[in-house]
């Protein structure tokens, strides 16, 4: 029993994942905003917790999410979403004990302009853990990279 408890985590987090993605009668994720004080630092994980208290200041426009799902040998999915004037297309996998990794993507860009270099596929996969919900995800990352 305690070698298939990875396993069991594995999907036990898809079929959270899944379920809080695609519930009926979900409603589409609201705009949010990071409103700190000047000078303020704020970790990773405090910046997670304001974006899900945050206020809604109104409805998100309107904002498809494609998910492609297989599960051979493990959990894959592909999340395409709009993302700007260009489409976001991340490819993840979910390994053993219910962790995430980021393996292709095209919204962290090559870094060397410095904007965007706060946030590693590490931030993303760690975000995806965090709130359990593909349009959460979707829209955490279109405010944040954007």
């Amino acid at each position: 029993l305690i070698y298939m408890l990875p396993l069991l985590r594995q999907y036990a987090f898809l079929s959270t994942l899944l379920h809080n993605s695609f519930k009926k009668g979900s409603s589409p994720p609201a705009s949010f905003s990071f409103k700190t004080p000047s000078g303020a630092t704020t970790t990773f994980k405090d910046q997670l917790a304001d974006f899900i208290d945050a206020d809604k200041e109104g409805p998100a426009p309107d904002m498809r999410v494609d998910v492609i799902l297989w599960v051979h040998p493990s959990p894959h999915m592909q999340v395409v979403f709009p993302m700007g004037s260009s489409t976001a297309n991340i490819t993840l996998r979910i390994l053993g004990g219910g962790q995430v990794e980021i393996t292709a993507e095209n919204v962290l860009g090559d870094d060397k302009d410095g904007s965007k270099k706060s946030v590693s596929r590490q931030d993303l996969a760690k975000a995806l853990e965090y709130l359990e919900d593909l349009g959460k995800w979707a829209e955490w990352i279109r405010t944040r990279l954007a």
